[in-house]
């Protein structure tokens, strides 16, 4: 694997969520990132459980985002002929961002994780951009075939993730910015 100093290049973490820790896919992933040419930090790799007070500072509750995840939610349950309001007793987006958030949260303290800084081949600020096509739709029944949602995720979808009231097991986070 391709190891560099963490401060010479723009990077991004990458987190290996525990549905895929828990199947022993971890080292798969980061087998398909090396594939595609990716590199990573040489320290600040972490491999642990999580507790909440750690999921509340990586996932923070934000409103904005609380409600594009609730709208996001309000359409899936709509677009399958399924109401919020009957399920969860609200049609606020906000409302039903904070149960996505408490959901979020449940999942990523249900096991061990792992968290790596990570670099294109280039070292520049496209990290982000690159990572996300790799990594996939959010959805893993939407990403495309060759997106590691699509190959370590296989049978999830935000649907049933919804109708089961958890978070969806997308196996992998990638963060936004560098």
């Amino acid at each position: 694997m391709g190891l560099i100093e963490i401060n010479s290049a723009p990077f991004t973490i990458l987190v290996i969520k525990p549905c895929i820790i828990a199947r022993g896919k971890g080292y798969k992933v980061l087998e398909a990132l090396v594939e595609k040419e990716f590199l990573f930090g040489n320290r600040n790799i972490i491999h642990q459980q999580i507790d909440i007070g750690q999921a509340k500072l990586f996932y923070p509750f934000d409103e904005d985002w609380s409600k594009k995840i609730g709208a996001k939610l309000k359409l899936t349950y709509n677009n399958h002929s399924l109401s919020c309001a009957d399920i969860f007793n609200t049609e606020d987006e906000i409302e039903l961002g904070k149960i996505v958030i408490g959901w979020v949260w449940e999942y990523i303290t249900s096991g061990p994780i792992t968290a790596i800084p990570v670099f294109n081949k280039n070292k520049n600020e496209k990290v982000v951009e690159e990572l996300k096509e790799v990594v996939g739709d959010t959805d893993p029944s939407n990403a495309k075939p060759w997106t590691f949602r699509n190959i370590f995720c296989e049978g999830e979808s935000l649907l049933q993730a919804n109708k089961d009231k958890r978070a969806i097991r997308n196996g992998i986070h990638c963060s936004t910015s560098i």
